[in-house]
């Protein structure tokens, strides 16, 4: 293949690109100093797993219910600028610059340097992004693994499918899930990907297998490490309890099913009062009860949604919706961004019950105070909202028009979104917060997708040609 010449574009074109690449490392450094910590429970435990590494009774007090590299590398960052707000929120603000970059670089060389730019200001002001690099979360690098990926499927279009390039994503895919286990969602779509782009050059057709087998094979290696040890059943059991929490997030488990008998008065009570899009609370004493069944999670799953499809197709329309951007009432979006730009208490805070605000207060509490970083993407956060919208029909727009037109840049940057959003659907994952990693790639095809379409790299129906795929946006050389 010939790759597209990044020299060959205007130097006006590329001196944007610089421009908005320093502006955005600029604005990155400012809110991570300007804007406050919020820690949810979930970000607790995530610092106490922290603490767990070098210690003999690591596996003994892990909670299996997270990955072990965001941990790690909060222990990291604590050792190297101390247990405090700021540090703790190191890993995800340099994950989330990062996926911004990794992605705007790689649009710059297949689409053009200007889009490139509008990818990094686009990204770099999106304040979901900027919240969720504030708090203890993993969404930041979940979006930044998504977008390798993205850009490593990219490249291989311009560059063609190597061994080395293949090698670097399934890197990637296996780090994601020893950082975030639904990632590994993404493995069978770039697998099938990786195969095809090989497989159309006869030439490659035996290395486009070899290829996919490597895409497949190392995060598999990943997935067996991780379960090795005698780690499986704490693993499967953890997978089992949060399929039941989303059952009962979602109303899938009727009021009379069995498994609810000793709670379903409060079962019911949690019902009340809530939006059609909106998810149900789930109340300790049900969450106990759901627990105990943890080891007949998967059976019990498909037990519910068949018994009540109703239900089932209503919580697919729900996590579809909450994927789509949409806003619910108990969305956690709202509530992390809001925190983390609200004007009238400026200080990190912890966002959980107050008798587990005391390990809160001892490292993490820290004055704050208005700013314009505030304001600004205070003012922008409802700007953004139908954005995100538009965004993800311009990524299924690209997913179909990228099938009709055999174009795999448009299934490039469609088809990862995509498969991972379909897997949380299909297990009925629907808190708004595990759709948030897809809301950037979603904004970024605002930018690149209309472009491609219009400017496609072969007639319908046709297969595409190496040389057109690698020239098509590239201007004469003057």
């Amino acid at each position: 293949m010939i790759p597209a010449q990044p020299d060959a574009w205007p130097r006006h074109s590329l001196r944007i690109y610089r421009v908005a690449l320093v502006a955005a490392a600029i604005f990155q450094i400012l809110h991570l100093f300007l804007l406050p910590t919020v820690i949810s429970p979930d970000g607790l435990e995530y610092i106490s797993l922290s603490r767990l590494f070098g210690s003999s009774q690591a596996v003994e007090h892990w909670s299996f219910f997270r990955m072990p590299l965001y941990p790690l590398l909060l222990r990291a960052t604590f050792a190297s600028f101390g247990e405090n707000a700021t540090a703790a929120v190191v890993p995800g603000a340099i994950l989330g610059f990062a996926g911004i970059w990794v992605l705007a670089s790689e649009l710059r060389r297949s689409a053009s340097p200007i889009i490139g730019a509008l990818v990094i200001v686009l990204l770099s002001l999106y304040p979901v992004l900027v919240a969720y690099q504030h708090t203890v979360l993993t969404e930041p690098g979940t979006f930044c693994v998504l977008a390798v990926v993205v850009a490593l499927l990219l490249r291989m279009i311009r560059q063609g499918v190597s061994v080395a390039t293949s090698s670097a994503l399934a890197a990637a895919l296996a780090i994601g899930y020893l950082y975030r286990a639904t990632l590994l969602a993404v493995v069978p779509a770039a697998a099938v990907f990786v195969g095809t782009m090989a497989w159309r050059d006869e030439r490659l057709a035996w290395r486009g297998v070899a290829c996919a087998l490597i895409v497949v094979c190392l995060p598999l290696i990943a997935w067996r490490a991780w379960n090795a040890d005698g780690r499986q059943q704490q693993v499967s059991r953890a997978f089992g309890v949060d399929l039941l929490l989303n059952l009962a997030q979602h109303g899938i488990l009727r009021d009379d099913d069995p498994l609810l008998a000793p709670v379903r008065l409060s079962y019911q009570a949690a019902s009340s009062g809530r939006g059609m899009l909106s998810l149900r609370p789930v109340p300790d004493d049900v969450a106990e009860v759901l627990a105990s069944h943890a080891e007949s999670g998967s059976a019990i799953f498909v037990r519910a949604i068949r018994s009540n499809p109703g239900a089932a197709l209503m919580a697919a329309v729900r996590t579809g919706a909450a994927f789509a951007g949409i806003r619910t009432a108990t969305g956690e979006n709202h509530l992390f961004t809001s925190n983390v730009l609200s004007l009238s208490v400026p200080d990190s805070k912890c966002v959980c019950p107050s008798d587990r605000r005391a390990a809160f207060d001892r490292a993490f509490a820290q004055p704050g105070r208005r700013s314009p970083m505030h304001y600004l993407l205070k003012a922008l956060y409802p700007l953004y909202l139908p954005l995100v919208v538009v965004g993800w029909l311009f990524t299924l727009a690209a997913l179909v028009v990228g099938f009709r037109r055999h174009d795999a840049r448009l299934l490039a940057v469609s088809v990862v979104p995509v498969t991972f959003a379909a897997v949380h659907v299909a297990l009925a994952f629907g808190i708004d917060r595990y759709a948030a990693p897809t809301f950037p790639l979603a904004l970024a095809n605002l930018c690149a997708v209309g472009h491609w379409i219009a400017r496609p790299t072969s007639a319908p129906g046709r297969a595409m040609d190496a040389r057109q795929i690698a020239t098509a946006d590239r201007p004469l050389a003057s």
